[in-house]
């Protein structure tokens, strides 16, 4: 409890709890009291500490704001204006507000967009919170990546919301709030208006009821409706359409407008994967259904067309090219690629096994790998056997004989190949089979290495890939005409596993879709490879003839499960002239290694989440400079950085007073400013230009990648050797074992020629990526 007089007659009484425990027990409150005025401060987590901000001469008996701490987050309370507002956060930001479901990086947002979009966020909370500064003073931020491009992390949330983070510097801040809820209807008699918007929480709370509570803070762990829960984002930053999708199937297409628009009428698409499929049926949840087709929107992300996936299941993958109006979306039941222009179906396509494959039988016990557990057991009898016939009694020989024989020893196990684990087939009728993965859609050479054309990419559970071309009408007539597409090719991995990653890259290893996107012209002309990333291993075939270029065992070798993957340009620190796209990819056990492309020679390995940390490992993203977020807690983001031109560090000043060093830190330090002491010569610098946590921000930074000798800041152990089992597995000529891929080919194609790999290292030999060691 506090009592804090004021130049009034009025004092403030603040004290926490005092609610009649058989009727508010439940209710975390702060109760303020002044004359007449009476807020019971109602939060959604456990109070821990509150407390006031005097005036500006530090007075706390003229109290000013009210700061309360919480389990979950910070609120505080400005105490000068009616009504008690809020005070805006400028950092510690809640961003779990809502539980989050999903995240997804947007780099190199323009400069026109970026105020846009801050500017709408502004006037989103512009009613809600004081207008006053923040009330606590302290540290300066150090402004050192003012010439950076913009950056925003999109997080989705369990409630149906998006929200967009400002992620350039090292401070994690709120820009934008999108809601989807408001679109549907919740439950059977809710019939009101999407256009409505709810009361704010003081005027909706308040009123005649007594104790006069308010609903206060943002972090609301309850959801209206799990189907609302955001599964999967996609956002083009040149056309500004905005593609988010639910767990009831639903995808909402979005676009960014800066003015408000009045009786706006949404489209409505229903697309059915399976179709007419006999003996189907759905027995999970129903779809959402739309509120009203005509909406008032604000300024910001305004709803264009929702479009609902049949069965209402829950959207796995998705991609679109807004070059083209199209986007795809793929679930457990098949994948369908629409075009949002003309509001129609180009492809749909189910991916469910059939029922009368399996007939009951275990199909796993009559596949490879019971046969290659009864042949190893044979195997290892015959050695045992071999071993036992070859040995003789022991006899005397002179001692330069057996010296002779201990050095053969030595060199014959030296010799012995490593062993390689046996990856055993997965049973294709598993139930999880189906699940769309993954999926691109580029313009690359797949019919013929002359004209390239338009391509859609989508990759399952199974190991299957299915590529379509696609016949674009002129720019012209692109409203009056429909996209028509047809299969060309089909690729089935022999060990069935899950395809995680796609992508067509030049002879550099330059994604084609990035470079089509900047209109980067740079390039080998019609040398493109595709690279397929399954679970287990890594494959390079050839455009368009698709045949095996080269491949890295990961699984047979390492043990490790591939779990996502990304293609980065890495810049030199020394010469930002010389970059390097390299495969960056995150194993189930935690670890991130890079590779070159296409040759896929791995230059590093580096332990960055531990395996314990499942959710960690799923949840994290990369960037294609170098960088990535994963959630270290349901409440914070870990940064991290793999290039050493691309780190963001906390940097920061704190003013102090001349006397408030001790005398001793003035005689180590003696040519220091007294009035300033930077948050550098607090703490040594790390052997390698790393992160710094920021207790201010929303970001957790505190371990850092940079080359295999590098120590991590968090653990502190280093890095394993590059080297690699695989390196001896490296392709040379058409000799390399290469296991052939079933490969149905439904249009003529022409075979391409061999290209050399371009054998290049990772920055300069003055970057800290840069890593000595044998490019194959």
């Amino acid at each position: 409890m506090l009592w804090r007089t004021t130049k009034g007659p009025n004092p403030f009484l603040i004290l926490s709890g005092g609610m009649p425990r058989s009727r508010y027990g439940d209710h975390q409150t702060v109760t303020v009291m002044q004359g007449e005025k009476h807020v019971v401060f109602d939060f959604t987590s456990k109070v821990v500490d509150f407390l006031t901000i005097g005036g500006e001469a530090g007075d706390s008996e003229e109290p000013r704001a009210l700061i309360v701490l919480l389990e979950e987050e910070l609120i505080a309370v400005d105490l000068t204006t009616d009504k008690w507002p809020l005070f805006q956060l400028p950092y510690l930001f809640v961003i779990h507000s809502s539980s989050i479901t999903t995240s997804h990086y947007v780099g190199d947002v323009s400069p026109e967009l970026w105020t846009s979009l801050t500017a709408a966020g502004r006037s989103q909370t512009r009613a809600q919170f004081s207008q006053k500064p923040w009330p606590i003073s302290g540290g300066l931020a150090v402004l050192n990546n003012a010439s950076k491009d913009h950056e925003m992390l999109l997080t989705g949330h369990e409630d149906g919301s998006v929200r967009f983070w400002d992620v350039s510097g090292a401070v994690m801040k709120l820009m934008y709030t999108l809601t989807t809820a408001n679109l549907f209807r919740l439950d059977e008699f809710d019939d009101g208006d999407a256009s409505e918007s709810p009361a704010p929480p003081e005027e909706e709370e308040e009123g005649e009821e007594w104790p006069p509570f308010r609903k206060t803070g943002s972090f609301d762990p309850y959801s209206d409706d799990p189907r609302l829960a955001v599964q999967k984002l996609e956002f083009c930053t040149r056309s500004h359409t905005l593609l988010v999708a639910g767990t009831a199937g639903q995808i909402v297409v979005l676009d960014f407008k800066k003015t408000q628009t009045l009786g706006r009428t949404i489209e409505h698409l229903t697309v059915s994967l399976v179709g007419d499929r006999d003996g189907f049926v759905w027995k999970g949840h129903s779809a959402l259904k739309l509120r009203s087709s005509v909406v008032k929107s604000e300024s910001g992300f305004q709803p264009q067309l929702v479009v609902q996936l049949m069965p209402p299941a829950t959207c796995t993958s998705m991609t679109i090219h807004s070059d083209w109006h199209l986007f795809g979306a793929g679930t457990a039941h098949g994948f369908m690629l629409v075009d949002y222009m003309r509001r129609k179906p180009v492809i749909t396509r189910c991916t469910l096994t059939s029922l009368e494959a399996a007939n009951g039988v275990d199909q796993s016990m009559t596949r490879r790998g019971g046969k290659s557990f009864k042949k190893s057991l044979r195997e290892s009898f015959r050695r045992m056997r071999r071993g036992r016939s070859q040995m003789q009694p022991a006899k005397k020989v002179a001692p330069g004989d057996q010296t002779i024989r201990a050095n053969a020893h030595v060199l014959e196990i030296e010799d012995t190949r490593p062993v390689e684990r046996q990856i055993e087939a997965r049973p294709v009728d598993n139930e999880m089979a189906s699940v769309v993965r993954c999926m691109q859609l580029v313009s690359c050479y797949i019919l013929n290495n002359v004209v390239s054309s338009p391509t859609f990419w989508a990759g399952t559970n199974s190991g299957s890939v299915f590529i379509y071309t696609l016949v674009l009408p002129l720019a012209e007539n692109r409203k009056e005409e429909d996209v028509h597409a047809s299969l060309s090719k089909e690729i089935q991995l022999r060990h069935h596993a899950p395809v995680v990653h796609i992508s067509v890259v030049d002879s550099h290893g330059a994604p084609v879709a990035e470079k089509a996107s900047t209109k980067d012209s740079s390039g080998d002309g019609n040398v493109q490879k595709v690279i397929i990333c399954s679970e287990e291993q890594f494959k390079v075939f050839y455009l368009p003839s698709l045949k095996p270029f080269t491949k890295y065992k990961l699984t047979a070798h390492e043990g490790s499960l591939l779990r996502t993957a990304r293609e980065v340009k890495f810049l030199s620190k020394s010469d930002n002239d010389f970059s390097e796209y390299c495969l960056t990819c995150l194993t189930n056990q935690g670890d991130i290694s890079i590779f070159s492309l296409p040759g896929l020679s791995r230059y590093v390995k580096q332990d960055c989440i531990r395996r314990e940390d499942c959710h960690g490992i799923s949840t994290l993203t990369f960037t294609k400079s170098g960088q990535g977020f994963y959630q270290k807690s349901p409440s914070e983001f870990q940064r991290f950085t793999l290039s050493s031109h691309n780190a963001v560090e906390a940097l920061c000043t704190i003013p102090i007073d001349e006397h408030a060093r001790p005398n001793r830190m003035l005689l180590r330090a003696p040519n220091s400013p007294s009035s300033r002491v930077s948050s550098r010569a607090q703490s040594p610098r790390l052997p390698a230009k790393s992160l710094k946590s920021s207790p201010e921000s929303g970001i957790s930074v505190n371990n850092t990648i940079y080359t295999r000798n590098v120590t991590t800041a968090a653990s502190g152990v280093r890095s394993p050797d590059t080297l690699n089992l695989n390196e001896s597995l490296r392709s040379e000529a058409a000799s390399v074992d290469i296991s052939v891929d079933s490969v149905r080919i439904f249009s003529d194609n022409e075979s391409q020629q061999r290209n050399g790999d371009y054998d290049r290292r990772i920055g300069s030999p003055t970057s800290q990526t840069a890593v000595s060691g044998k490019v194959l």
